[in-house]
């Protein structure tokens, strides 16, 4: 479905890079409120160091935190998917196929490493992206946040020129949800 209906069971995040070429990835949390530079290419510096308090983040991947329990990387289809060093700090690559039969990959938490994301008073999802291709008004890049609820429910996060910020080449790149956006897609 369509919608993430809630956000006390998140069990995975999806990442599917919609148009070829490959992306790097980095901070992926939930947190709540209160409480590098190039042209293109690989990355030299790693994404900026996240500013909120440890106590009031629930990180997925992440040097700056304390990663929450994963059972992996689940790779479906025929993109790579890597944990690779920028400047000394782990980041994900992620690199779409030329090929059928699918290009995403999960970072799977598992049924005992869900994540209630509301019952710990999270009110934000953020994560950082490099996109070192050639971007055009058809590049898009997209998450999805999945919840295995009562009902399974997803929110899906579309990155692409319309985006703010605009999915853009050479630098890295900050999207910051708060779940009251979200809700617009279902989450409840």
């Amino acid at each position: 479905s369509n919608g993430l209906a809630g956000s006390n069971n998140i069990q995975q995040v999806v990442i599917d890079l919609v148009s070829s070429g490959e992306v790097y990835i980095d901070n992926i949390y939930f947190y709540k409120t209160n409480g590098g530079g190039g042209t293109g290419g690989a990355p030299t510096s790693p994404a900026p160091t996240p500013s909120e308090m440890a106590s009031n983040v629930i990180s997925i991947y992440s040097d700056a935190y304390t990663d929450v329990a994963r059972d992996g990387f689940n790779f479906y289809g025929a993109a790579a998917f890597e944990e690779v060093q920028i400047g000394g700090n782990g980041a994900l690559k992620y690199t779409a196929a030329e090929v059928d039969g699918g290009n995403f990959q999960v970072i799977e938490l598992g049924g005992a490493n869900q994540i209630d994301a509301s019952g710990a008073g999270m009110t934000n999802f953020r994560f950082d992206i490099w996109f070192p291709n050639e971007s055009d008004a058809t590049t898009a890049f997209l998450m999805k946040l999945v919840d295995f609820g009562t009902t399974t429910s997803e929110a899906q996060l579309n990155i692409n020129a319309a985006s703010n910020p605009a999915l853009s080449t050479g630098s890295w790149l900050q999207f910051d949800f708060p779940f009251s956006e979200l809700q617009s897609n279902g989450i409840a």
